[in-house]
């Protein structure tokens, strides 16, 4: 199985790991936007062709909130609750304090489409101001497997059974990150590695001056995190070489342009 080497994959989880300050934050967005920035240019034929046959059609895992002046994008089973009830704070109780008063002319209301999911389509991104902070959240895509499984089919059937079928009938929840979200198409200001979503989030707000108050929960249980991370292990320890060929030929997108490591 041909695998690309992370140069820097590694490199960026291990420092964010031992240093979490916000210069290694810092540094470790810039990585992932320069090895992001080389994959698209590599694949730029294959990904500028995708984006012309979806761009009339809805983007269903992006979500705008004008009132907080940001655009996300996540795959399914990248949960986020904690990430949701944190914007829901901070639009109904005032806490939120911008750097620019929120627009209201006319022409911009209809440009930038309403709030939630379904609605925002391809062609429609370049009529976002380019002031909104755009944020692509990612998962390995082991990860994101392995949650669906343990959330929705653990007590029904075996992980390999449940392997096997996501990976014979793939439906569009489950396409890779990179043809969900479009970060070829899409200049994304944050990549946000579900691994590290509470201290990317917490730098997030403090760079954007977002006053976030008692609202800064913690957006992850590490205790919940560290299980989960075992279990997953576990599995993919159990999991035959066919079917980890299978596993990174379906999501090889993913793994090329974020150096996710499960599989690596």
């Amino acid at each position: 199985m041909h695998q690309p080497s992370p140069p820097e994959g590694g490199v960026i989880e291990a420092s964010i790991e031992t240093s979490l300050t916000y210069e290694t934050l810092l540094h470790a967005q810039q990585l992932r936007k320069i090895r992001l920035k080389s994959f698209c240019s590599r694949h730029a034929k294959v990904f500028k062709s995708q984006s012309q046959k979806s761009a009339e059609g809805a983007l269903a895992n992006v979500v705008v909130n004008a009132k907080l002046e940001l655009m996300y994008c996540k795959a399914p089973e990248i949960e986020l609750d904690g990430w949701e009830q944190l914007l829901w704070g901070l639009e109904n109780t005032g806490a939120a304090t911008l750097w620019r008063p929120i627009v209201s002319n006319q022409s911009l209301l209809e440009a930038v489409p309403p709030r939630g999911k379904n609605s925002v389509k391809l062609l429609q991104i370049g009529n976002i101001p380019n002031y909104y902070t755009k944020i692509l959240f990612v998962r390995d895509p082991f990860e994101r497997l392995v949650s669906s499984y343990l959330q929705q089919f653990a007590d029904k059937m075996p992980f390999l059974e449940f392997l096997t079928r996501r990976l014979q009938n793939s439906t569009r929840p489950w396409q890779p990150i990179v043809t969900s979200c479009h970060p070829c198409r899409i200049k994304y200001d944050h990549i946000i590695n579900y691994k590290f979503l509470d201290i990317e989030v917490r730098h997030l707000m403090h760079k954007l001056g977002l006053q976030t108050g008692s609202w800064m929960m913690k957006l992850e249980n590490k205790s919940l995190h560290r299980t989960h991370t075992w279990i997953s292990q576990k599995l993919l320890n159990e999991l035959p070489v066919e079917q980890k060929k299978e596993l990174f030929h379906a999501f090889r997108w993913d793994f090329k342009a974020f150096q996710f490591s499960s599989l690596l």
